[in-house]
């Protein structure tokens, strides 16, 4: 049995990450409100007890608190929201209110290299600003390991630690439909970066 699912709500989001084609294209959610709930529910009752919901940016589709409303999210032991976190300042009271209990949030470096890898000036800033605002929720900077900002690792955790959140990793990939015209080159790591990453 699968311990664990992805919900991906949306394609759509405001970043313009150098590592993401997503933001390039305005997307139809292909799910509508009544499928989403319906789909949590289905998940809850094949016994999976985690979903993490996913997009594009999950946060900017208008229905995303009526669909937790609405679903049976008692069947599930861990909901996880992963957001670029630009919304969660807008958000936090209806985050704090819901029955999401992990929030990971991407950032992808300090200040400067994130801004520039996420392509919004003042992201990283507004994304731990809303990482203070959470309240009750496991919290994540979840960061894509990449050669710009390899060297910032150590002080991302420090600084994940002091809003009270963790590191989690992911690593790039060339497999995905909307990466195909992303600039991997500038990110992928280089092997001079790997004990960098991994120590």
């Amino acid at each position: 049995r699968p311990l664990s699912a992805h919900l991906k709500l949306t394609e759509n989001c405001q970043a313009r990450c150098i590592s993401c084609d997503y933001w390039k294209t305005r997307w139809n959610d292909a799910i509508d409100t009544q499928r989403a709930v319906d789909l949590l529910n289905e998940i809850g009752e094949l016994g999976i007890g985690a979903v993490r919901l996913t997009g594009g940016e999950p946060l900017l589709r208008k229905d995303f608190f009526e669909i937790l409303a609405r679903a049976n999210t008692k069947a599930l032991k861990r909901i996880i929201v992963q957001t670029n976190g630009l919304l969660i300042k807008k958000l936090h009271k209806e985050i704090n209110a819901s029955p999401i209990t992990d929030v990971a949030v991407s950032i992808d470096g300090l200040k400067e290299t994130n801004d520039q890898i996420r392509g919004i000036r003042g992201y990283f800033d507004l994304g731990m600003e809303g990482i203070r605002l959470l309240e009750g929720k496991n919290k994540a900077i979840s960061i894509t390991l990449n050669r710009i900002s390899a060297g910032e690792l150590e002080e991302l955790n420090r600084v994940a630690q002091e809003a009270g959140a963790h590191l989690e990793t992911n690593i790039l990939s060339k497999s995905l439909f909307f990466l195909k015209d992303a600039d991997y080159d500038v990110m992928w790591p280089r092997r001079d970066d790997v004990p960098v990453i991994t120590k």
